[in-house]
């Protein structure tokens, strides 16, 4: 997992806006990402942010925010100059098998299939 700001270089720390996570709930509230020890680590490090966070399950929001996060989100910050930065979080996605065509049947040829006497599939 790393940073990469076309600015700074690789930084260790990015910061997100709830709104990407919680809508209006958090719009304006600034998470701060930071990788230590090779796991991602959650804050909220203004006073008002704190405050506001207490009346909500803020565990609920910062497991929100490594998941934004680990799935690459676009709308992180570089904490040094503010411009948008790329995330690498070194998952290889999969691609995404196609949908399973499934046959569609009506009740009556159900019931028929599974024995049912009594019941015309055609009529």
């Amino acid at each position: 997992m790393k940073f990469e700001c076309e600015e700074c270089g690789e930084v260790q720390s990015c910061v997100i806006d709830g709104y990407s996570v919680g809508d209006r709930l958090l719009e304006g509230v600034e998470f701060h990402v930071e990788i230590k020890d090779g796991k991602l680590k959650v804050s909220t490090p203004m006073p008002h942010d704190i405050e506001y966070m207490k009346d909500l399950n803020e565990k609920r929001w910062h497991k929100a925010i490594i998941e934004a996060v680990m799935d690459e989100a676009d709308d992180c910050k570089c904490p040094k100059c503010g411009e948008y930065i790329e995330i690498d979080s070194g998952v290889e996605r999969k691609a995404v098998a196609p949908p399973k065509k499934i046959e569609v049947k009506r009740a009556q040829d159900i019931l028929h299939d599974f024995g049912i006497r009594g019941i015309d599939p055609d009529g």
